[in-house]
């Protein structure tokens, strides 16, 4: 989180998407960090008190939120133009385990790269010597993707028939899940 903070040129807005528990453990880092660090917008949105996503949960294959995938999944790439209902564009990151080298704006620019129907971006894992394909079933030598960053345009998700594309997907490719 603090090295997305040290590299910026133009302020931050973040949501934070999630429960309660991890909120407040956002809110005690932050709180430990520099206080120039710290000027961005925040917002939390809690997740599972939304019942348009958990109506969205319930419609998928048991097999796809018992596995690997599971409830955040699901909650990050597939249906958070659902949660976060104003916003335009979205760039996921998981905060835990990514470090950022560079301005977020140059990220942020890849959205004005994408075709016109694209929806997501997202990259093919790079690590070198990778063993974890094989634990999510992947086997040596195909490739995979990375989830942790995505470009998301949410506006796009919502004109199109991302959700039902999705779900049809999901039941017509459950083993996929396992």
């Amino acid at each position: 989180l603090r090295s997305l903070f040290l590299h910026r040129s133009a302020p931050l807005r973040i949501h934070v998407v999630g429960d309660a528990a991890g909120w407040q453990s956002l809110q005690d880092l932050v709180s430990r960090l520099p206080p120039l660090l710290t000027v961005v917008s925040w917002e939390f949105v809690p997740l599972w008190e939304d019942r348009g996503f958990l109506a969205r949960l319930a419609r998928l294959p048991p097999l796809c939120l018992h596995t690997f995938m599971g409830h955040s999944a699901f909650a990050r790439g597939v249906f958070v133009h659902h949660v976060l209902r104003d916003v335009q564009r979205v760039i996921y990151m998981d905060i835990g385990d990514t470090l950022v080298f560079g301005d977020v704006a140059e990220l942020w620019a890849l959205f004005e790269q994408f075709a016109e129907e694209q929806m997501v971006g997202i990259a093919s894992e790079n690590g070198v010597n990778m063993q974890q394909g094989d634990h999510y079933g992947v086997r040596s030598g195909e490739a995979w993707i990375n989830t942790g960053i995505l470009l998301l345009d949410l506006e796009k998700q919502r004109a199109g028939a991302f959700d039902m594309e999705v779900l049809r997907t999901a039941w017509e490719e459950e083993h996929a899940c396992t």
